[in-house]
């Protein structure tokens, strides 16, 4: 009788441990949208749909923007009424003259706003293809899931996901926390070190090539010539066009893991003193390695290779 006991208490324990183990492997998000990433003409940038006053438009994803911004042609497709006014959005390349616009609807992914107002950026250095920039204010109002591989973002009501389950399933997972939100700024920053160093980062989709700031490379400890450089390239946004050099790294960590990101584009372009200064951006060329998870819950970033 003892002996049953014993055996009854113990397959008990075994259930009990197996639910319990059960309930920490388990991944209970589901993401609520999707939105399908498509590139237009052999052009670079990842491109989504919307609706704006019920009608559709080609929007920009774009993370490294604070905010969602109307183009020009854009304005003018929907027959929209903009006004100028005292503002400078600043971007890639430097900074650009803005009006502001205001429209009845605005929807994308299951999300709908009422009689919102955007900024149209006048000066983007080429020809847009798209009809807005949707930025980071719009984005991460929800937890997203960005995966450039499968072409794809994901939208999640509730993101509840142990970052260990992630890494049992894939060869390198890892979360690290993000901070720099205010008002004025909804780009999400993290730390990335690489040698002594430790810098400011942010994940910028509207960025076909990962960069970094002059400075940045100096105290890195490259040298930086414009003038004598012969691997001399342009890179376009907000602002125009700024000069750019490619430079190897050979190791970049972010929270103490070592990525797969070894070459940047150093802009040659002077901060402004009143600028929210990111001294990397790490863009298209490292989102097609890792998907990336905005947790706006948890106020992290999970990086998926």
């Amino acid at each position: 009788m003892k002996l049953f006991k014993i055996f009854t208490l113990s397959a008990i324990a075994l259930v009990l441990m197996s639910r319990v183990s059960f309930a920490m492997d388990r991944c209970t998000s589901v993401p609520t949208h999707s939105l399908p990433i498509s590139y237009q003409d052999g052009h670079l940038l990842p491109l989504v749909k919307g609706t704006i006053n019920d009608k559709e438009v080609t929007m920009l994803l774009d993370t490294g923007a604070a905010w969602t911004s109307f183009v020009p042609s854009g304005v003018k497709k929907l027959s929209l009424f903009s006004m100028a006014v005292d503002h400078k959005i600043r971007g890639t390349a430097g900074e650009s003259s803005a009006s502001i616009t205001k429209v009845k609807t605005f929807e994308f992914a299951g999300i709908k706003n009422e009689n919102p107002y955007f900024f149209v950026v006048h000066n983007l250095g080429f020809d847009p293809y798209f009809d807005l920039i949707l930025g980071a204010d719009y984005l991460l109002k929800k937890t997203i899931e960005i995966n450039v591989k499968e072409g794809k973002v994901y939208f999640y009501d509730k993101f509840d996901c142990d970052i260990n389950v992630f890494r049992r399933k894939k060869t390198e997972s890892f979360a690290v926390k993000f901070f720099g939100l205010t008002e004025d700024n909804t780009k999400p920053k993290f730390t990335v070190t690489i040698g002594p160093h430790t810098f400011t980062a942010i994940i910028d989709t509207g960025a076909s090539k990962s960069t970094m700031l002059i400075n940045t490379a100096r105290k890195i400890g490259i040298p930086i010539d414009f003038k004598s450089a012969k691997n001399i390239d342009w890179v376009s946004g907000v602002g125009g066009d700024v000069r750019a050099m490619s430079i190897g790294i050979t190791e970049v960590k972010i929270d103490n893991h070592i990525v797969d990101q070894k070459g940047f584009f150093v802009k040659d372009n002077p901060i402004s003193p009143d600028s929210d200064v990111t001294d990397i951006i790490l863009g298209l060329d490292f989102l097609k390695k890792y998907s990336v998870i905005f947790d706006v819950k948890a106020q992290s970033i999970i990086f998926v290779k």
